[in-house]
């Protein structure tokens, strides 16, 4: 009988990563029944409907699992686990999976783990012993991680912290990242074509600009954003390309905020979702990202590409070379946009990451694990 294979997608930025993985274990797991779940904020109208820009996969299945939009407090959070918990354990009863893959640590991954660890599934996790200390991630991604069989994280330093925390060794499995296999692959858009299909007219200096949620700090997170964006005032001869935030539930409030700033700025642009190959596109020609978000810790560094990470809510990951720190104060993210800006020197890339080939070494284990 063939082995029963789930991998789940829950936003635009696991799936960036997860594509290679699928289009590998598409490829080389045929002697199993594959199955990708499609759920999270994939189906929001609000967030783009990023389901849209996943394609469809030889060998394996769709399963559409769509979840509700989170509402404007924190309860709604709670609701919606409750709901994604429910509808993923009734899909995991009806198919019975022998093993799921998942990724990350978006509470409605967090979701799918428990009730697949309720229902005694074996489960391989990609991208644990992180630490991000200025969210709530932390808690999800290690529960994910102690529900899980078998890990796969993207640093030798992460897959130490697994073990720190009690991982048994012979589980834990460092092939590198999931997105330097993506970059290594991708034939880029050069900036005439992003601004052929997007509208942006490219100035000498760009930077793209993500800033999410502090979940850890619900009540100055909204004057945090309002700081970053007084302190880019100044810049009247720079592009900056705003991306939406992830969802958390003040995701809304953020995007609101943002359009009402960029609203008759010539030098300032939005976009709800623009798929990982524009994004990385736009990323590669750019002079920098702007934020808090992880893709300026791990996707920017591995483009030669400077970050200016501000605030605490990716405080513990790792830091190359660069990626300037700054606090949430406007004198100090000004000082360092021009530190940026003023920087010709380039940056290596880092082989922190792997060789390019995760994705293959990752599925050709879950090949032997199955």
């Amino acid at each position: 009988m063939k082995k029963k294979i789930f991998f789940i997608t829950t936003c635009r930025a696991d799936y960036g990563y997860l594509e290679e993985l699928l289009n590998e274990a598409s490829k080389k797991l045929t002697k199993s029944n594959l199955y990708l779940i499609i759920s999270g904020n994939h189906f929001s109208n609000f967030f783009g409907k990023s389901h849209k820009l996943i394609k469809n996969f030889k060998n394996i299945k769709k399963i559409n699992i769509p979840l509700p939009d989170l509402g404007k407090n924190a309860v709604s959070t709670v609701k919606t686990f409750n709901i994604a918990s429910s509808k993923f354990a009734r899909i995991l009863n009806k198919i019975k999976p022998d093993l799921v893959i998942t990724f990350g640590d978006r509470f409605e991954m967090f979701a799918f783990s428990f009730s697949s660890y309720t229902q005694n599934i074996k489960q391989a996790h990609l991208a644990g012993g992180e630490i991000t200390k200025g969210s709530l991630d932390d808690g999800f991604r290690n529960s994910i991680t102690n529900f899980s069989n078998y890990h796969f994280p993207v640093t030798e330093i992460y897959k130490n912290n697994l073990i720190k925390m009690g991982v048994k060794k012979k589980n834990v499995f460092n092939y590198g990242n999931l997105g330097f296999d993506k970059i290594k692959k991708m034939n880029f858009l050069s900036k005439k074509q992003l601004q052929k299909k997007h509208g942006i007219k490219f100035k000498e200096k760009n930077f793209v600009v993500v800033f999410h949620p502090e979940t850890t700090e619900l009540n100055q997170t909204l004057n945090n954003l309002k700081i970053l964006l007084n302190s880019i005032i100044p810049f009247k001869n720079v592009n900056f390309i705003f991306t939406a935030p992830g969802s958390d539930y003040l995701g809304k409030q953020f995007v609101s905020e943002i359009l009402k700033f960029i609203k008759k700025k010539n030098n300032m642009y939005f976009f709800k979702n623009l798929g990982s190959k524009v994004y990385l596109s736009l990323l590669k020609s750019s002079n920098g990202i702007i934020g808090n978000s992880s893709s300026g810790i791990s996707e920017a560094p591995m483009l030669n590409i400077p970050t200016l990470n501000i605030g605490d809510r990716q405080k513990g990951r790792i830091f190359l070379k660069s990626v300037y720190n700054c606090k949430l104060n406007t004198s100090e993210i000004k000082k360092n946009i021009n530190k940026i800006l003023n920087n010709k020197k380039s940056y290596n890339i880092s082989k922190i990451y792997g060789d390019g080939k995760a994705a293959k070494k990752i599925i050709e284990k879950i090949k032997n694990l199955t």
